[in-house]
């Protein structure tokens, strides 16, 4: 018999769950739960969450979150639930509702783009708020704005002294929409000329929209809203805009013979121009029919056009320098751009919408676009089918002399498995995939991208787990602060931490990073935002957000159970034997501040005397008194050093560290095993 004493720390490389149980690498854990690799390569217990402000009232879920930065620096916080937002008093803790009236059904996307904060659904007109959420107002797509001048504005057309030619000065064209806010009412610009343009009556004796209780005259605030056809009629030549009313058409009203409107892209806000009437219409339901604003004698054989905003309806919004970007919700696989430093800018030198990217036309099958996001100079678009990588920051010619340099430099078939499922660390850039969570970076000529699999010492579990998981309960969220990718797959966060290690003298660059699991009441919300501070905040059910990583050990005072379970060791790694060894003391390093109780059990490979479980209490480690400063006791150490019975039998064995308390800080740092080795070496 042989005694032989060896000591384990924790493996580096954190959870390794895709290899074969007998063959977990030494760098690698079996379990590594509400632990993460610090800097000195330990098993150091996650922090965990305290509310932030009051409970909401009536304790809705909280779907989203967001921040907003007004131009003196100072932060609001809003939180989303079912079609409202509330607002945080962050002086008195309180939480006030500022909206209300959106589809309960759809979570708020967010991004900020100068003063305006934006916010999208999918299903209602995106809107946006310059003040902290004291008001809100519709995104429209303005072309110009302002007050009319002079006598030679009247009730059929309008002059902007501020406006020296409206041919050469903006891209106003024919069908575009004048909003008269003074008088609160609409007309369509039937031509354009240098010194002004024409549209449909505005004022008493208009009709529809455009009948108000006055004249529209000089002084007026005006807006021109850039509009496009919305081509749904079926024609000779395929789809256009234009058709004539039928039988049941009315006044509020409007049926085309062969047509169901509910079948169409045509979506309620949408406008309808009655040529016949010389009437602007706006949709405010959509079925087999239209119901619209009033238009006077409306009836059947009236010739009507459709139009849409050149604003679209967008499932996500996303700034990529200087330019806001949009999903188009009636076209998916279709990208809205803006202009340059104004997200309300959709009209080109061409006079027409200023974007096109149309990644539907990228490659020979349907797609259905989920998010964008930026790192570095590139845009990425994740689809579900391929995620798409562009190189460049200008896409769109603002004007004839202008060049554009977006050049497609990826294109990726993994596809993205939730809108929420991308994120940038910086230099490189994570999605969630079908088989796990890919990385994506340049190549060494910025030109070329490769892409691979961060999670590949998890990936059959990540895989089974994104398959299984609602869509929107896959997240990824980078936390700079502490070097972490948080990837939620429904109530368990993975998380990818790639913070350096201290190995032989000197701080290195874990080229594979390391994984583990967080599970808790953290891992259960439902949104999470790294604000402006680094802070990292998050909320689900209950009506209550919380602050991650702020000095709690606990969730909301729940406890956090951690665990670090070993692969199957043999004492003399990384050689393999078949000799029978028995385990017979370990001596574990645990640094805390708080009296901590671990539970140790080795396991070994044989069926009798094969497992053994000892519990150990910090606090009796050159305890003197049980007086407290801080987070001490008077005269007692931070570190465990301490010698405890633990048998076992086996030609391998491995070890489980586990606790379930509220307490921290707790770190691993080694475990040292003692034992014999039966017959010789």
């Amino acid at each position: 018999m042989t005694v032989i004493q060896t000591k384990y720390v924790p493996g580096r490389y954190g959870l390794g769950t895709e290899f074969a149980e007998s063959k977990i690498p030494i760098e690698y854990s079996k379990n590594f739960v509400n632990r993460f690799i610090n800097l000195n390569g330990d098993a150091e217990k996650r922090q965990g969450i305290k509310q932030l402000g009051n409970t909401i009232s009536g304790t809705p879920t909280i779907t989203s979150l967001h921040e907003f930065i007004d131009n003196n620096g100072s932060s609001t916080i809003f939180a989303g639930t079912a079609g409202a937002l509330w607002s945080l008093n962050e002086t008195t803790g309180v939480w006030t509702q500022i909206l209300t009236g959106k589809n309960a059904l759809e979570r708020f996307i967010s991004g900020q783009m100068g003063d305006k904060h934006v916010f999208v659904n999918g299903s209602d007109r995106n809107f946006y708020t310059d003040d902290a959420g004291a008001s809100f107002s519709e995104l429209q797509a303005l072309i110009v704005r302002g007050r009319t001048s002079s006598s030679a504005t009247s009730t059929t057309g309008l002059t902007d002294s501020n406006v020296d030619n409206w041919l050469q000065n903006t891209f106003v064209t024919e069908n575009d929409l004048v909003y008269n806010s003074t008088r609160n009412g609409y007309g369509i610009v039937t031509s354009v000329g240098g010194g002004g343009i024409s549209h449909t009556t505005i004022g008493t004796g208009g009709t529809g929209l455009g009948q108000t209780s006055g004249d529209q005259a000089a002084g007026d605030f005006y807006q021109v809203i850039d509009l496009v056809e919305l081509n749904i009629f079926e024609q000779n030549s395929g789809f256009d805009n234009f058709s004539i009313a039928t039988s049941g058409t009315a006044t509020n009203q409007i049926r085309v013979s062969g047509v169901d409107f509910s079948a169409t892209q045509i979506r309620e806000g949408d406008y309808v121009f009655n040529t016949t009437r010389s009437a602007v219409a706006r949709v405010n339901a959509v079925s087999a029919n239209l119901t619209v604003t009033s238009v006077a004698s409306q009836t059947a054989n009236d010739s009507i056009q459709v139009y849409k905003s050149a604003m679209p309806i967008a499932d996500w919004f996303h700034v990529h320098y200087a330019r806001a970007y949009y999903i188009d919700s009636r076209e998916p696989a279709r990208v809205r751009i803006s202009g340059p430093n104004d997200p309300q800018d959709m009209t080109s030198f061409r006079g027409n919408i200023a974007v096109d990217q149309f990644y539907g036309a990228r490659q020979p099958q349907a797609e259905r676009l989920l998010s964008l996001k930026t790192f570095q100079s590139y845009l990425v678009a994740g689809g579900e089918r391929n995620v798409y990588v562009d190189r460049g920051i200008n896409p769109i010619a603002d004007s004839s002399a202008q060049n554009t340099d977006f050049l497609p430099v990826g294109l990726f078939p993994q596809g993205l498995t939730s809108r929420f499922g991308m994120d940038s660390i910086g230099g490189s850039l994570n999605f969630a995939a079908n088989d796990g969570i890919r990385n994506l970076a340049a190549g060494a000529d910025a030109d070329s991208f490769q892409t691979a699999n961060t999670s590949e010492a998890i990936k059959s579990e990540m895989a089974e787990a994104i398959k299984t998981a609602s869509k929107d309960e896959i997240i990824t969220t980078h936390y700079p602060r502490r070097n972490w990718l948080l990837c939620k797959v429904g109530d368990v966060i993975y998380n990818f931490n790639y913070t350096p290690y201290f190995l032989q003298g000197e701080v290195r660059a874990n080229p594979y990073g390391s994984w583990s699991k967080f599970t808790g009441k953290f891992a259960e919300q439902k949104c999470f935002l790294v604000r402006r501070t680094g802070d990292l905040i998050c909320a689900g059910a209950g009506g209550k957000v919380y602050e991650f990583d702020q000095g709690s050990y606990s969730d909301d005072g729940q406890n956090i159970q951690t665990i670090l379970e070993t692969g199957w060791l043999t004492m003399n790694e990384p050689q393999e034997s078949t000799q029978v060894r028995s385990g017979v003391f370990v001596k574990p390093q645990f640094e805390t501040s708080l009296p901590i109780t671990y539970t140790i059990t080795a396991t070994g490979d044989y069926s009798i005397l094969s497992q053994d479980t000892v519990t150990t209490t910090s606090q009796g480690v050159g305890q003197i008194g049980f007086a407290v400063i801080g987070s001490s006791q008077i005269g007692g150490s931070r570190i465990l050093n301490e010698k405890l019975p633990l048998r076992w039998r086996g030609e391998q064995f491995k070890l489980r560290i586990s606790t379930d308390d509220t307490k921290g800080p707790d770190i691993i740092t080694g475990i040292t095993v003692y034992g014999n080795i039966l017959g010789k070496i």
